[in-house]
């Protein structure tokens, strides 16, 4: 069965609250999905760099490496200053 979604994004703070469509981890991005009535679903990190290898792979870029390496690089950044130093205040 297929969770329901959102039509509206979540909000940064209400993200966190919902889990990842995949793997039911805290998400910490959101995708929204054409085919499922272009509703919000929120997705963990590491289905997050799954999902992009993925997509990258199907539109034909070839060397899919560094693009993904740096992404997950900013992606991890934005999760320490968001998450990780927040706690520490």
């Amino acid at each position: 069965m297929i969770k329901k979604g959102r039509k509206k994004p979540y909000t940064d703070r209400g993200i966190n609250k919902v889990p990842c469509l995949r793997c039911g981890k805290p998400s910490e991005h959101q995708w929204q999905i054409c085919s499922l009535d272009n509703r919000w679903f929120g997705i963990c990190f590491e289905c997050d760099i799954k999902l992009n290898k993925l997509v990258l792979e199907f539109m034909g870029i070839i060397d899919t490496a560094p693009i993904l390496h740096e992404y997950e690089r900013k992606q991890l950044n934005e999760y320490r200053k968001n998450y990780i130093g927040k706690k520490d205040k």
